[in-house]
């Protein structure tokens, strides 16, 4: 028995063939990667201007983002190996993050190869 679907401009594909490639995505090992959050302080002082355009009453926690972010992740085939976090007033405009945070995650880098 033979069965196809269709998939992307028209390509017919065997559904064995399918299994075949998501069988062997499974079999791969994950690439490594780290989590990096940052919940930057300046929304909450800009929540008072009336200039301010952004709905802050509907913006995520960082629990909330970081959650989502572990879920987009797993899903690309990515390994969490660390997860950081940090709050700041003014995100550092080189890095975003503060120069702290970068040696953390340089460090974790070396550890984890």
């Amino acid at each position: 028995m033979q069965a196809a679907v269709q998939e992307g401009e028209g390509d017919m594909i065997d559904l064995f063939e399918r299994e075949d490639r998501v069988a062997e995505v499974g079999k791969r090992q994950l690439e490594p990667c780290i989590l990096v959050g940052v919940e930057d302080l300046s929304y909450h002082r800009l929540k008072g201007e009336e200039k301010f355009s952004l709905d802050l009453e509907n913006q995520f926690s960082l629990d909330e983002s970081l959650r989502e972010m572990r879920e987009l992740t797993t899903t690309a085939g990515l390994r969490i190996v660390e997860q950081v976090t940090q709050r700041l007033n003014e995100p550092n405009p080189r890095t975003y993050i503060g120069t702290g945070k970068t040696k953390e995650i340089a460090a974790v880098c070396e550890r984890t190869g």
